[in-house]
């Protein structure tokens, strides 16, 4: 495929990425291009109406209390309801509740699924869930399919609803992007789909929409998965390979805006293990001692100190004092680094997204900002886990993606957090997941889309 002509220039490309990674189109000669990408919380499941107990006599029960979510009923002939489900538990033959079953006799539990893993793209959602305790994972995506990267071969514009991707063996990893997506299936390939102007899905023949999954030119049985605005790489074989454009030189294999790579191709490193990450259009990893990037640099978010473009992997600046970062994430033209139990940024700062105490301009060295042990990043904004399992963000909130202000805690008992181009979402101790921030496209899986939302609410799914 020739490489595609982009319509905006680097800087005007990320000075809209600051604002909106959803407001870039790439225009591709004789076609328009997918939105600028990906970067990428748990909640109660809620839980069917019980079986109902022995016959308690009397009239039929009142049924479940509107709003409470299915109380028990004052009993029935057919015995005392167990509680209906918060969010569409199946109640017995009482009286619905608010969001589902009521009080009823003999309604049995829904599976309550689990969420293994959540990434989020610029304006789509991801996760692998399974059933509690049991086997069958499978991967549901949402939200914005403007390019097809939900993956269900609809054609609607977008899907609000969690939707079953039909790949040909259980999922173990996820990567979204700007406007497509990739998946780990069986442990032995990567399957893509969505926006290919820039061969980004890594099919050579594959069209440049791509409907449903499709393998990867190579296989690669990955151990890591990222993907970026036009470009994704895996981690495989102890090689890191990549595929889709070459720009801003995020490819790494050397070659700066050259054609872009429909085929995945050895970047100039090993990969011992560690992290893969991928910004709009850098990509970073982690190798156990140490952080390495590569592609656009121009606001610094390669942390190499300079503003140019690499497309070779650069050192960050080793700044954590000897203590390698154990985790990290790559936004719009920003990166976070954990190291000892602090959480390092760089790079863009016009909302304050790599130091909130200076709102504006470049931050070029890795810069404290708070305690934490991970991190997820969008457009504009960054969000940590603190070790307390709250989520706390900062950066640009014009969309409610930080929840209701910067730098307080918007949810707690997480264990994982992602960040889309302008939403957030975040898995529960529970196992469950909730979002909150932008929803024009159901990106917040609430079954429509609409407003934003600063309350983060639970994303419920049908289990495997």
């Amino acid at each position: 495929m020739a490489s595609r002509r982009w319509a905006l220039l680097v800087t005007g490309l990320f000075a809209a990425c600051a604002r909106d990674w959803d407001s870039i189109e790439f225009v591709a000669e004789g076609a328009t291009g997918g939105a600028a990408g990906g970067g990428g919380s748990a909640a109660v499941d809620g839980s069917a109406g019980g079986a109902g107990g022995g016959g308690a006599g009397g009239s039929a029960g009142a049924g479940g209390s509107a709003g409470a979510g299915g109380s028990a009923g004052a009993g029935g002939s057919s015995g005392s309801g167990g509680a209906g489900g918060v969010m569409g538990g199946a109640g017995g033959q009482g009286g619905a509740g608010s969001f589902g079953g009521g009080s009823g006799g003999t309604g049995g539990s829904a599976p309550k699924c689990v969420v293994k893993r959540v990434d989020a793209g610029a304006a789509h959602t991801c996760a692998i869930i399974a059933p509690a305790g049991g086997s069958g994972d499978a991967l549901h995506c949402w939200g914005s399919n403007s390019n097809q990267q939900l993956g269900i071969g609809s054609v609607a514009k977008s899907v609000a609803t969690p939707s079953k991707v039909s790949l040909p063996g259980a999922p173990t990893l996820v990567a979204s992007g700007a406007s497509h997506t990739c998946a780990s299936v069986g442990g032995k390939e990567v399957f893509c789909w969505g926006s290919n102007y820039d061969g980004q899905v890594g099919a050579a023949t594959a069209p440049t929409t791509v409907s449903t999954p499709v393998p990867t030119s190579k296989p690669l049985v990955a151990t890591a998965l990222a993907a970026g605005a036009q470009h994704t790489c895996a981690a495989a074989s102890g090689l890191i390979y990549c595929w889709g454009s070459r720009l801003y030189g995020q490819v790494g294999d050397g070659i700066l805006g050259g054609p872009s790579a429909t085929s995945p191709v050895p970047a100039s490193q090993i990969f011992p293990g560690g992290v893969l990450v991928a910004g709009i259009g850098h990509t970073c990893r982690l190798d156990g001692g140490g952080m390495q990037c590569w592609g656009a640099g121009q606001y610094g978010q390669l942390g190499d100190g300079g503003i140019n473009h690499q497309p070779k992997a650069v050192s960050t600046q080793a700044v954590w004092g000897g203590v390698p970062p154990t985790n990290a994430d790559a936004g719009g033209a920003h990166t976070c680094a954990v190291a000892g139990g602090l959480v390092y940024c760089w790079g863009s700062n016009s909302s304050g997204q790599s130091d909130p105490k200076l709102v504006g301009g470049m931050v070029l060295s890795p810069t404290v900002v708070m305690k934490g042990t991970k991190v997820a990043l969008g457009t504009s904004h960054s969000c940590v886990l603190d070790p307390g399992q709250s989520v706390i963000c900062w950066g640009d909130n014009a969309h409610y993606q930080l929840g209701k202000s910067a730098l307080s805690s918007v949810f707690t008992s997480a264990i994982a957090v992602t960040a889309g181009a302008n939403h957030t979402c975040a898995i529960k101790s529970d196992d469950t997941l909730w979002c909150w921030g932008a929803n024009e496209s159901g990106q917040l899986g609430r079954g429509v889309a609409g407003s934003d939302d600063a309350v983060p609410a639970q994303v419920t799914f049908t289990c495997p």
